[in-house]
């Protein structure tokens, strides 16, 4: 069986959810994909970095073990911020690794850099309605939709209306380069 494997940047509050997450629907994510998805290493800065739910083993404070790690193919950016996030982003694009994140102020500010870094292979999150969509669109799943349509308002970006279905609320933005984004936020229930 293929495996995919990840590297986390961060292993705070959402880092160790993913983690939590990884592990706990491992037979699912198999079953749906095919694949079997491993946690291969997690970047933390403190050498020292400990947490109950995580393999001392897998913990790094070097980010070249993950993009030197052939095993590794996706890059789970959960550090926040623009600084250290976009060097990372960026290195990882360069090294031929795919990347996630859910960095909102770090794709306001430099997505267009880490667009061009990706040469073009960006694939969005869609809810299941739309896999059929023939362009693409890069998703960003948020937990406020609400939220981030009122920032974007206020930005002076138009969005379509708010969308729903059993399981996602949604709307779609073009950015002033033409891509088309979507804003997904799970829904509660």
């Amino acid at each position: 069986m293929d495996k995919v494997g990840i590297g986390l940047l961060g292993y705070g509050t959402v880092g160790s959810g993913v983690g939590k997450l990884l592990k706990k629907n491992a037979d699912d994510i198999t079953l749906a994909t095919g694949k079997e998805v491993v946690l291969k290493r997690v970047l933390e800065r403190d050498p020292g970095f400990s947490h109950p739910d995580l393999d001392p083993a897998l913990v790094t404070n070097r980010f070249e073990d993950i993009i030197e790690d052939p095993e590794i193919s996706v890059v789970v950016e959960l550090i926040g911020g623009t600084g250290a996030a976009l060097d990372f982003q960026l290195r990882a694009l360069k090294a031929g690794k795919n990347v996630v994140t859910a960095n909102k102020q770090l794709l306001a500010q430099h997505g267009a850099e880490l667009f061009a870094a990706a040469n073009g292979d960006v694939l969005g999150v869609a809810p299941p309605e739309d896999e059929g969509a023939a362009e693409r669109t890069i998703g960003l799943l948020v937990d406020d939709l609400d939220g981030a349509v009122a920032e974007l308002h206020t930005a002076g970006v138009e969005t379509d209306g708010i969308a729903e279905n059993a399981r996602w609320r949604y709307t779609h933005f073009r950015a002033p380069d033409g891509k088309l984004y979507e804003l997904v936020e799970e829904r509660a229930g």
